[in-house]
């Protein structure tokens, strides 16, 4: 095993590196809740970005701009 130690913000970091590293099995007879963890982990699910082609967002202005530009009675307004 080789160590490795740095300085950072006047603390010691060691950081080991080890030549026969063996990654951990899975062990069969874990439920299936944990095998779900191991295999997707617990981080949430990334936000889909929705696609709007130029029309959609066209008419959508238009619409806003048109309910903007209505005009109330005088009698209304008072």
């Amino acid at each position: 095993m080789i160590s490795s130690l740095v300085k950072v913000l006047k603390r010691m970091i060691r950081v080991d590196h080890v030549e026969d590293y063996k990654v951990p099995r899975y062990k069969e007879n874990a439920d299936e809740e944990t095998k779900r963890l191991w295999e997707k982990g617990c981080a949430p699910e990334p936000l889909k970005r929705i696609e709007y082609n130029e029309e959609e967002i066209e008419r959508q202005r238009a619409a806003e701009e048109a309910a903007r530009n209505i005009q109330l009675p005088l009698d209304v307004c008072l």
